[in-house]
């Protein structure tokens, strides 16, 4: 079992956070905010961060990652839907903070997560499949690699889109088992 470190997590999405990605640093508090020009579409924003498993069945600790924290699993796979990302499927975990908790209730996808206190979804925009990012706003911490009028699309705590081209549509979520024992005693993230 690989066990999550203090590496793996990209950033704490709070206001006092310190951004350890940094294609993050130039990124404004608004929708036009901007990644930059060096930013690779193909992998998500802290690809250095990563957490790589040989394959889906390898289980990942993931209780140490605090409130707000993000971490990232990347697993290979042929599934075509992963063509623009390498061909390497990745997944974020958010541990969320309890207002992303509070904003995440009026959502219409609260039936179909296992635990409120993690997001777990697939790091592709629905829109064209580019890599999706990781930002340092804590009400939106999800934004697609791509930019331009044609995409720069934006993800709440929930997954849901609410800016760019995939507004109003959900990050595809992986199947997976998230085994929590007691208030967070310990957490295991295992794909299926």
């Amino acid at each position: 079992m690989q066990k999550l470190t203090r590496r793996n997590v990209i950033t704490t999405l709070t206001a006092t956070s310190v951004l350890l990605c940094p294609a993050v640093l130039n990124a404004h508090k608004d929708e036009d905010f901007s990644w930059g020009p060096s930013v690779d579409t193909s992998k998500p924003t802290g690809q250095d961060r990563l957490v790589m498993l040989k394959d889906r069945s390898e289980p990942v600790d993931v209780t140490d990652l605090g409130l707000g924290q993000v971490a990232v699993v990347g697993v290979p796979t042929d599934h075509p839907d992963y063509f623009s990302t390498g061909m390497v499927q990745y997944v974020a975990i958010l541990r969320r903070s309890p207002s992303q908790i509070a904003a995440a209730q009026k959502s219409d996808r609260t039936a179909t997560v296992e635990d409120q206190r993690y997001l777990v979804v697939n790091l592709v925009c629905p829109h064209k499949g580019f890599a999706i990012g990781i930002t340092p706003m804590e009400d939106r911490p999800f934004a697609c690699t791509k930019e331009g009028k044609r995409h720069h699309s934006i993800f709440d705590s929930w997954g849901f889109g609410v800016h760019g081209k995939s507004s109003g549509e959900y990050m595809s979520v992986p199947k997976y088992t998230l085994d929590i024992e007691g208030d967070v005693t310990k957490a295991v993230l295992t794909l299926a």
